[in-house]
């Protein structure tokens, strides 16, 4: 053997012939994945010291909610409560007669857009924080009923003098 360095010389495996590939490293063991928990659904985490804020169930609660809107609540609930639907922008402002600039403040959740994916991103509102806003600034959920009543009357109004306006000109031409 002559020359070859250090080990079986350049190029040999562990057979000794030139030419042969080089023995592959040793396995490194690798820990067991955790098994799967029962109806733990993708996206969910599994916490024991969490409690949903509708029922009081423990454990699974929905980290989107949890992260964008800072409420514990369970995927049950999440589906099965109204107040805890989401609400896209155009939706909150004519269902709630909040102004946008209103919608500011309160947080959201940012989804891609259904109908384009080149559109701007939806903006998701929880119901229950738009209607806290909406009960805050009209005072009750009566208010928010009267107000809408109010602007149905001048949407009215300003229909019925524009056809009013119309047909005097007609009569003057």
């Amino acid at each position: 053997n002559g020359g070859g360095g250090v080990g079986n010389g350049g190029g040999e495996g562990a057979s000794g012939k030139a030419g042969a590939k080089p023995d592959p490293p040793p396995a490194t063991p690798r820990a067991a994945p955790e098994p799967a928990r029962p109806g733990l659904a993708v996206g969910l985490e599994w916490d024991s010291d969490e409690v949903c804020e509708a029922c009081g169930a423990g454990g699974l609660m929905e980290p989107d909610y949890v992260k964008a809107f800072k409420v514990q609540i369970c995927s049950d609930c999440r589906f099965g409560d109204p107040a805890y639907e989401l609400v896209n922008k155009t939706a909150a402002v004519s269902e709630y007669l909040l102004p946008p600039s209103e919608l500011h403040v309160l947080p959201y959740l940012e989804k891609s857009n259904p109908r384009h994916a080149g559109f701007q991103a939806m903006k998701l509102y929880l119901r229950r924080q738009v209607k806290a806003a909406a009960v805050e600034r009209w005072g009750s959920e009566a208010g928010i009923r009267e107000e809408a009543r109010r602007r149905e009357r001048e949407k009215y109004n300003r229909a019925r003098d524009k056809a009013s306006r119309a047909l005097k000109r007609q009569r003057w031409s």
